[in-house]
């Protein structure tokens, strides 16, 4: 089938259309171009991505971070420094400022970093090793930072922006002692299926599977946590159907940590799901309980109605329709 399209716009109309049709080219045509210019940076790689090791006070521990420059024509010069960091509840670490610095998880005075600036010719790679000496007194529990490598390039292209690159291997140091572990799940529930868990809505009733648990944990300690454990699921008569295992997240000390869990293979059905996790030295538990629905209501809402329906005929028509059936079988 062909649609016709009516000149119904006016002369003024159409020059409005057609600025605003130029305007979107130039707009793709400058992102493309901002696209280019980044694609143009040099970039850095540090392995490994992250440490994560408990240590005595009074102890000294040497590690290494191999630091990449993959450019195959420039040489880069690079500087060495240790830099704190915040994890978001989905696990994304954005390095901070120094002035942003908790002294209380701070690693930064524990660290020394050797060498501190160097240069890297096309791709070449250089060992680079940090010491993490801990005092006689420290405090037990957890402190943090990241080894973080960055050119000194600052060239200014065309957009303006400062082509400074940073990476970083992120380090988790637990101090042993007495530690006092405190966390609770903040949510947990079904949810909807979108692409951001930040856009995650409530829904308790599904068609089919699969089925998405949001977990949603709080550390209230001080050192990082590591909760493991698993959902279990019993239906309406208490009889348990499924064990899904919840992925092992660390959790920071004052921070969230969000995930989905699914279940792939619900069936139609009441349902119960009980989260229990273990964390700490310990084994602390995290408990919560949330219900949900699986029922195919796209067909089964039309099958229901038609025998509701159906009933109603023969309760309204019944004596009609045992005349007929008398009649048809002869006892009339």
């Amino acid at each position: 089938m062909e649609f016709e399209v009516k000149p119904l716009l006016s002369f003024g109309r159409r020059v409005s259309l057609v600025l605003v049709a130029l305007g979107l080219v130039f707009l793709v045509n400058s992102s493309r171009i901002e696209a280019q210019e980044a694609g143009e940076k040099v970039a850095l790689s540090i392995s490994p991505l992250n440490f994560e090791f408990t240590i005595n006070p009074g102890e000294t521990r040497e590690d290494v971070v191999k630091v990449t420059n993959p450019d195959s024509e420039k040489t880069q010069t690079i500087t060495m420094a240790v830099e704190p960091f915040r994890g978001d509840e989905t696990g994304q670490v954005t390095v901070l400022d120094e002035e942003e610095d908790d002294p209380a998880y701070s690693l930064k005075q524990w660290v020394t970093i050797s060498p501190k600036t160097f240069t890297l010719k096309p791709r070449e790679t250089r060992v680079v090793t940090f010491k993490t000496v801990v005092p006689k007194n420290a405090e037990p529990g957890g402190k943090y930072g990241a080894i973080v490598a960055s050119t000194e390039r600052g060239e200014i292209g065309q957009t303006g922006a400062v082509t400074v690159q940073k990476v970083g291997s992120l380090v988790l140091l637990t101090v042993q002692g007495f530690i006092q572990y405190n966390a609770s799940a903040r949510d947990f529930y079904t949810v909807n299926n979108t692409e951001d868990i930040r856009d995650r809505a409530p829904q308790s009733l599904y068609e089919k599977s699969p089925v998405y648990f949001l977990t949603r944990l709080h550390n209230n300690g001080t050192v990082h946590i590591k909760p493991k454990g698993f959902i279990t699921i019993s239906n309406i008569f208490g009889k348990k159907v499924a064990d899904i295992e919840v992925p092992a997240k660390n959790v920071l000390p004052g921070s969230d940590r969000a995930q989905v869990v699914e279940w792939n293979d619900a069936k139609m059905g009441r349902y119960t799901a009980t989260m229990v996790l273990n964390y700490g030295d310990k084994n602390q538990q995290i408990t919560a309980t949330t219900s949900f629905t699986v029922f195919p209501w796209k067909t089964g809402v039309p099958i229901i109605v038609g025998v509701l329906v159906l009933l109603w005929f023969l309760i309204a028509r019944r004596a009609r329709v045992a005349r007929a059936l008398s009649i048809i079988f002869g006892k009339h």
